[in-house]
C-alpha cells in the first residue's frame, strides 16, 4: 500500500470542521525576528458585535460530542441502520448515539467545578482536527466503565500522515485562570508523561486495540497500525511524536471593550480585541518556553494553542448544564 493512500485513509477519519471558525478565531502573528517559528498559536472566543459567542460555542461543542466520544465504526453502523429503514431517515439510531455520548461525560457538580475538565478535552479535540489537520485515532471517552470517573492518561491522541511520516499528537488540555498557569500545567503534565514509559506504551495499546482506525479496511488498518508497533515493525522508526497543549484561560481583555457605536460596523468590537490580544503573543510564547525549559521538555517537540475566553468556569458551567 503506497504512503499517499495511507495518508488519505487516515485523513478520512477527520472532519474538516470549518464551522469551528465561527466561534474560535485564529490570530495571525508573524514569525519571530530571527525567523524561528513560534511554538504557540493564539485562538480566542469570537464576538457577535460586542458580545462573546460563548453560548453558541457551547452548542457547537454539544453537537460535537458524538464524533468525539463514539468510535467511527459505531457511528457508521448507526448511520447504516438509519439509511436502511423504511423511510431511509430513521433518526432513532443517531438519537441513541447522542444519549450514549452524553452519559460518558462526568456529571457537572457546581460545588466541584475543578473536577469537570472534560469540556477542555472536547475543545482540544475540535482544535486538533481543525488546526492540526489531525484525526482522532482513539476515542478514549468510550473506554469509560463509570461516567463519574475521569479518563486517566493523555487527554487526546490525534495523528496525521505526511511524506511517509506518521505524526502523532499527544494532547494535554488545560483550563486555567491565566495563560501562564496553563503553560506551567501543560509543561508539568508533558514532563510526567515523558518520564513514564509504561503510560506511553499503555496509550499505544489503546491506539492499536481501541482505535478509530478500526473503521478502515483491513489492509489500510494494518499499514497505519504498524507505525504504533514498538516491537515487530520498522514503520515505528518513521513516527514523530509531538506534545500539544490546548490551554483555555480567563482573558481580562473581554472586560475592556469599547462602546457600541451605530455609526461603525459591528466588527469593530472583535477588531479592537484582536489588536490588543495579538500583543500578548510574545508573553504567552515566552511563558511556554520558560516552563518547558524548567521541566526539561524539548520545546522543539512541543507546541501550544492558547484559547482566550471570558471565563473558564463559565464554560464549565454552561457545558455541564447543557449536557443534562
Amino acid at each position: 500500500m503506497d504512503t499517499e493512500k495511507s495518508g488519505n485513509s487516515l485523513d478520512s477519519l477527520r472532519e474538516n470542521d470549518k464551522e469551528l471558525d465561527r466561534y474560535l478565531g485564529l490570530i495571525s502573528v508573524p514569525e519571530c525576528e530571527n525567523g524561528a517559528h513560534r511554538r504557540t498559536k493564539l485562538l480566542f472566543l469570537r464576538f457577535e458585535e460586542d458580545v462573546p459567542t460563548d453560548d453558541a460555542f457551547i452548542e457547537h461543542l454539544l453537537d460535537s460530542i458524538i464524533g468525539y466520544a463514539i468510535p467511527k465504526k459505531k457511528r457508521l453502523a448507526a448511520l447504516a441502520r438509519s439509511h436502511s429503514s423504511r423511510t431511509q431517515a430513521d433518526t432513532r439510531p443517531l438519537a441513541r448515539l447522542q444519549r450514549e455520548a452524553r452519559r460518558l461525560f462526568l456529571e457537572y457538580d457546581p460545588d466541584n467545578t475543578g473536577r469537570f475538565g472534560e469540556v477542555g478535552e472536547l475543545i482540544a479535540y475540535c482544535v486538533a482536527e481543525r488546526h492540526l489537520g489531525a484525526a482522532q485515532i482513539a476515542a478514549k471517552l468510550s473506554l469509560k466503565t463509570n461516567n463519574n470517573m475521569p479518563v486517566h492518561g493523555i487527554d487526546g491522541i490525534h495523528a496525521k500522515f505526511e511524506d511517509g511520516v506518521m505524526n502523532v499528537f499527544w494532547l494535554e488540555s488545560k483550563l486555567a485562570p491565566s495563560a501562564n498557569d496553563g503553560a506551567k500545567e501543560f509543561a508539568i503534565s508533558t514532563a510526567t508523561f515523558l518520564s513514564n514509559r509504561t503510560q506511553y506504551l499503555r496509550e499505544l495499546t489503546i491506539v492499536t486495540d481501541f482505535s478509530n482506525i478500526d473503521a478502515l479496511p483491513q489492509d489500510q488498518k494494518d499499514v497505519l497500525l504498524s507505525y504504533f508497533d514498538m516491537y515487530d515493525s520498522d514503520s515505528v522508526l518513521q513516527k514523530r511524536d509531538r506534545h500539544v497543549g490546548v490551554i483555555c484561560y480567563d482573558e481580562n481583555l473581554y472586560g475592556q471593550g469599547i462602546p457600541v457605536d451605530d455609526t461603525k460596523p459591528p466588527s469593530i468590537h472583535e477588531e479592537h480585541f484582536i489588536e490588543r490580544y495579538a500583543k500578548k503573543h510574545k508573553h504567552h510564547d515566552d511563558a511556554l518556553m520558560k516552563h518547558l525549559k524548567n521541566q526539561t521538555v524539548k520545546s522543539t517537540k512541543s507546541l501550544a494553542f492558547f484559547i482566550a475566553v471570558p471565563s473558564v468556569d463559565g464554560l464549565r458551567q454552561k457545558f455541564g448544564e447543557a449536557l443534562k
